[in-house]
């Protein structure tokens, strides 16, 4: 059969697909573990390579020379446009080769393959190994990706490393229909043990095109109907990879092959994701997530990173421990096949300072904050306790507060970033004052009595400076006029002290004023000129001698002469 082969060495634009080759966003299977097989919606791989994780191996490092060939068992018809997005690394020895190619090919799947060697997989090469006969896959189309110069092959080769476009097989200068051309300006190789991204499309309106990206580079445009290399009636064609390597170590590797087929005007050219987001400066703690994210999935980062100790959340962009009055520069990256990239700077606002201080204060005293840092907040009960007493929003004062209750007070601040401090304070009892006073006889005893806060201090409340004092601790008057009613204060000495005054009256003294005559023997003999009549005459002492004396009247019986 007439051999046609187009060989594109090329490397998709990354494309973020897990799988070894999707088509049309659905995952192929690997029927590698059936050899020579090959069913609807599957792959096949040849010779000596094998899939590993979301790559196929091409190649190994082995010592021989090797090829190997993948193959996907569904067709795709060149009258629809197709765009074939993958990563190829070339292995890192510079001192050999041989390369990768993209085959469009109608010879047959899976059991395809050329020679080993130069041939990359799909010309002569050694013509060892090959599954087609003769050795080149013809008819075909390739696009190579070359990374050794075969001129003294009679190849149409360049000194660097390099892709062309090569029909049914033939590496020569006749079989050429595009390149060679440098991968990258200036020679710098590709067997640099890194993957590169290459992205190749087809669109047959108009005259037709097949474009090559090689790390996002448009390197080489085919104007032309590829669907003449494959005979009129031959629109649709089968389609993988090939690469060989020589007899040194070098592996071939192509990763997440991603086909789309019938798409409008395909394109590898990137259009950036549009990577714009908004933060807002915010209060110190506070929730601070980005919002209007154009293209999720991306990752915020800082940039520059702060050094300070704060952390941004990758997939929100909150930040974490942001230092109060910092400015951080937040960038987000999108995760596409074209990333863009934005950044926003935002200032972690200082939290209000609610500092205060309320100390523990007696009963019915005045009792306001103090120390306010943030004026113009506004005090409350947290909780209210429901017993009466209320507080001044504006100075913290406590009224009708209750005596041995503690209250907790809350002020919270009104500012851009208003915070909150709680503070207990506890509402003292007042000493009990009370004391007792009782009128007393004019030089009699008269200290208070039923004190019940000791400690404190009488004094006279007025003093009437008629030389009367009082004892500070006692309450005992001295000197006291007769007639006369003293008030006296007492003030407890504890921690609430309080006062209360009483008053109390010094009562004159009776008159005892009487008199007695000399009587004879047996006569009478009363007492006159009593001034206070009713009292009680006694002997003092009485002489034991058998006389009596009439307590009312003062008159002695049986008195001895």
């Amino acid at each position: 059969m007439y051999k046609l082969i187009l060989a594109v060495s090329f490397i998709l634009l990354f494309d973020l697909v897990s799988a070894q080759i999707t088509t049309n966003g659905s995952a192929l299977t690997d029927l590698s573990s059936s050899p020579g097989t090959c069913a609807a919606s599957g792959f096949q791989t040849v010779n000596f390579a094998s899939t590993s994780g979301s790559c196929i191996n091409l190649t190994t490092n082995g010592l021989t020379l090797e090829s190997g060939a993948v193959w996907t068992c569904d067709a795709i018809d060149l009258n629809q446009t197709f765009k074939v997005s993958f990563t190829a690394n070339f292995g890192s020895d510079v001192t050999t080769g041989d390369g990768i190619a993209f085959l469009l090919q109608i010879e047959g799947v899976p059991n395809v393959i050329g020679g080993q060697g130069g041939g990359i997989g799909y010309s002569d090469g050694d013509a060892v190994g090959c599954l087609s006969a003769p050795c080149p896959i013809s008819p075909s189309l390739a696009v190579e990706f070359d990374t050794y110069d075969h001129t003294t092959f009679s190849i149409n080769d360049i000194a660097c490393d390099h892709m062309s476009m090569q029909v049914n097989g033939d590496m020569g200068l006749a079989g050429t229909v595009n390149g060679p051309t440098c991968l990258i300006s200036g020679g710098t190789t590709v067997k640099d043990g890194l993957d590169h991204d290459i992205c190749i499309t087809w669109d047959p309106s108009s005259f037709g095109s097949l474009q090559v990206y090689f790390d996002g580079l448009l390197v080489s445009t085919y104007a032309g109907d590829i669907r003449s290399f494959f005979g009129l009636s031959a629109s649709t064609v089968s389609w993988g990879f090939t690469s060989a390597k020589g007899p040194a170590p070098q592996i071939h590797t192509i990763c997440n092959v991603n086909m789309e087929t019938n798409i409008a005007s395909p394109s590898c050219s990137c259009v950036t994701e549009d990577a714009s987001f908004t933060v807002t400066d915010f209060c110190s703690g506070s929730a601070n997530a980005a919002s209007g994210i154009a293209t999720s999935g991306g990752t915020f980062s800082f940039n520059p990173a702060p050094g300070d100790g704060a952390l941004i959340n990758p997939a929100t962009g909150e930040v974490i421990n942001g230092v109060a009055g910092t400015t951080y520069t937040v960038q987000y990256v999108t995760s596409g096949l074209c990333p863009g990239t934005s950044t926003q700077n935002v200032t972690v606002i200082a939290l209000d300072d609610p500092s205060y201080a309320i100390t523990d204060y007696c009963e019915g005293a005045v009792n306001s904050a103090t120390g306010i840092v943030t004026p113009g907040g506004v005090f409350s009960f947290s909780p209210d306790l429901g017993d009466g007493s209320t507080i001044n929003a504006l100075t913290g004062e406590i009224t009708n507060g209750v005596a041995g209750t503690t209250y907790t007070i809350e002020y919270l601040t009104n500012g851009v970033c208003p915070a909150s401090l709680r503070l207990n304070v506890t509402v003292s009892p007042s000493d009990d004052p009370a004391f007792t006073l009782t009128d007393y006889c004019e030089g009699g005893t008269n200290a208070a009595a039923g004190i019940a806060t000791g400690g404190g201090v009488f004094s006279f409340d007025p003093d009437l400076g008629d030389g009367s004092t009082v004892d500070g601790s006692t309450g005992e008057i001295t000197s006291g006029v007769a007639g006369t009613t003293y008030t006296l204060e007492y003030v407890t000495a504890g921690a609430c002290p309080d006062s209360s005054t009483q008053t109390v009256t010094v009562t004159t003294n009776d008159d005892p004023a009487f008199t007695l005559t000399d009587y004879c023997d047996g006569s009478a003999n009363s007492a006159a000129g009593i001034a206070t009549g009713g009292g009680v005459f006694s002997f003092d002492p009485d002489l034991g001698d058998g006389s009596t004396v009439d307590g009312s009247t003062g008159e002695i019986t049986s008195g001895v002469a």
